[in-house]
């Protein structure tokens, strides 16, 4: 990665193409040729296939979050579900880009990208999850969860909730937020939520000045009702008021 060369990352896109398309628009503007995407692509109540057919068209480097990787697990089918209606919507060639993803890269030699933590795509990095709640993991926690990574930017997703955190040797550790879906409920490892609390699109942007990592992130405007639409024709509510207002839950 040259000195003033800018790349740009995307994460969690989750099927929701018009959100991928105002963030790609956004990056075309500024003239920005590099994008890597971190993961979590496909799973998603939107537009799967076309989600995946836009990341391959345009080339965009990217590696397999944990629900790129259920996708290709196998399963028993159930009604209603989210996971079956993206299998029917892909098509083979989408399925085989998914298995040609790897889990984690180095990027310009400057960059480690994971999806989760370097050792599992479903754990997040900055945050820990317990029985009392989501709280930032310590500097001892980071210092070892990322041992043996020589690069000092490390990008991570996983959490849709974009953050930059400065380790105490000078590495730093960036979550881009989401593309897709700004807030979810889950019930593993317990229950949480997690939400940017704005409903527009999340990347970042990266490029090196005088030595420097300069950041920043990003927020972009698109249609968000019509997404959320789409999630509510696949009998998805819980997405619907993600995607409107960036919380798990209404207002």
């Amino acid at each position: 990665m040259t000195e003033q060369q800018r790349i740009a990352v995307i994460a969690d896109v989750h099927s929701n193409i018009l959100a991928l398309d105002a963030v790609l628009r956004d990056i075309d503007r500024q003239g920005i040729r590099h994008i890597y995407n971190l993961g979590d692509s496909v799973y998603g109540p939107m537009e799967p296939a076309q989600t995946a057919q836009r990341l391959i068209e345009r080339g965009i480097v990217s590696i397999r979050g944990n629900q790129d990787r259920v996708m290709l697990e196998p399963r028993q089918p159930s009604p209603h579900s989210t996971f079956d209606d993206v299998l029917e919507d892909l098509q083979p060639a989408h399925m085989e880009w998914l298995m040609s993803l790897p889990e984690h890269m180095v990027i310009g030699e400057e960059i480690y990208a994971c999806h989760g933590t370097p050792q599992a795509d479903d754990v997040p990095l900055l945050e820990q999850i317990t029985d009392a709640g989501v709280h930032m993991r310590s500097d001892e926690q980071l210092m070892e969860m990322v041992q043996g990574i020589e690069q000092h930017m490390i990008v991570c997703a996983h959490t849709h909730v974009p953050r930059t955190r400065y380790l105490q040797d000078g590495r730093l550790i960036l979550n881009p937020g989401s593309v897709g879906l700004p807030a979810y409920e889950d019930d593993l490892p317990y229950p949480h939520v997690m939400e940017s609390h704005t409903p527009y699109a999340r990347y970042a942007t990266l490029e090196k000045d005088q030595g420097q990592w300069k950041i920043t992130h990003h927020l972009v405007p698109y249609d968000w009702e019509s997404a959320a639409r789409q999630a509510e024709q696949r009998q998805r509510p819980d997405w619907a008021v993600a995607l409107r207002t960036g919380r798990a839950l209404p207002f």
